[in-house]
């Protein structure tokens, strides 16, 4: 029986499946069963998939029914004690496993190990971390609930730990991840790999980068909104009345609401929620980070659309040539 199952839902990513299972093939630890659950993809992934040839590769197929369905699936098809989710259009760095099953066995109390994010375009060209490196362990409810500690499930879990809380709430179209972190969280402990392991894709097509409809949008902040709000049920009641979870949610649904639509009218609506975030918590103005993005929103507002795109276009060109050397230094 292998050490690790990976699992991986694949809907509709023949652009990118290759490189995702290529990313876990090149893995420095190689005692892993890879299930693919393909989801009832319309283009050519299913036809990719079944082309890869690896003994240790299983590739089950279904109707669409979603991610949390699919992860589901791997889980009950899984046979090793420890488990890893990689979306499919996302890369892992070579050490990824190895790093954190060492990290789980020499804390034999832990269940879940995680590591940092580096965000990558639709070229796989590293643009800049997700976040600032964070070294919160233990107990980690209410970072995750506050802070988004970790992204995107760049995260090794034990056995003991799925077969505790069970699978993906499919009833959730958006935050099903969040909501199974923060429900393993309220168990188990956490650690973390002080390393950039997980490569996340932000392209066009990327629900959690770019929704194109605000309506979308609206139903994503309204998931979320229920993922907090059911898992303070569970809460100790030290955390009812912390206001910092939700001035952070707000905050960050005020940049979400901006990257959809980056003129006067997404500016107006992440101005709403910033507000908000402000109303909730003042102190949030002490972090820099909301009175850049403060700056961000009033220029939209008040620069003509070509200026204003000039303007960012610059800013993230610095960023990009600021992070190439940590491109280089993750790839070698």
């Amino acid at each position: 029986m292998p050490t690790i199952s990976v699992i991986i839902p694949a809907y509709n990513v023949e652009q990118w499946i290759s490189q995702s299972i290529k990313s876990v093939q090149q893995q420095t630890f190689s005692d892993l069963e890879i299930i693919v659950i393909d989801d009832g993809s319309t283009d050519k992934t299913l036809e990719i998939i079944k082309g890869i040839k690896d003994p240790r590769l299983t590739v089950l197929s279904y109707e669409h029914a979603g991610v949390s369905v699919a992860r589901n699936i791997g889980l009950a098809k899984s046979r090793s004690d420890f488990v890893a989710f990689l979306d499919a259009d996302d890369l892992w760095t070579p050490d990824s496993l190895e790093l954190k099953l060492t990290g789980l066995h020499e804390h034999p109390r832990a269940d879940v190990a995680y590591s940092w994010t580096l965000l990558i375009d639709d070229q796989s060209r590293i643009m800049h971390p997700l976040r600032g490196p964070v070294f919160h362990e233990g107990n980690l409810f209410f970072e995750i609930l506050t802070k988004s500690v970790f992204d995107c499930g760049s995260v090794l879990i034990r056995r003991r730990a799925i077969e505790f809380v069970g699978g993906f709430d499919p009833t959730l179209k958006y935050g099903e991840d969040v909501d199974y972190w923060l429900r393993l969280a309220r168990r188990s402990l956490f650690i973390v790999i002080p390393r950039y392991q997980l490569l996340y894709r932000r392209w066009s097509g990327s629900t959690t980068y770019k929704i194109d409809q605000a309506e979308k949008l609206e139903l994503q902040e309204e998931n979320q909104f229920r993922v907090r709000e059911r898992a303070l049920q569970h809460a100790p009641k030290r955390f009812h009345h912390q206001r910092r979870y939700m001035a952070n949610f707000f905050f960050g649904y005020a940049g979400l609401h901006f990257e959809c639509q980056s003129d006067g009218a997404g500016a107006r609506r992440a101005w709403q929620r910033l507000r908000r975030a402000i109303l909730t918590d003042p102190t949030i103005l002490l972090h820099y980070s909301t009175l850049k993005f403060l700056a961000l929103c009033l220029l939209a507002q008040m620069l003509p659309r070509d200026l204003f795109d000039r303007t960012t276009h610059f800013y993230r060109t610095i960023r990009l040539l600021i992070f190439s050397d940590l491109s280089k230094a993750v790839r070698h």
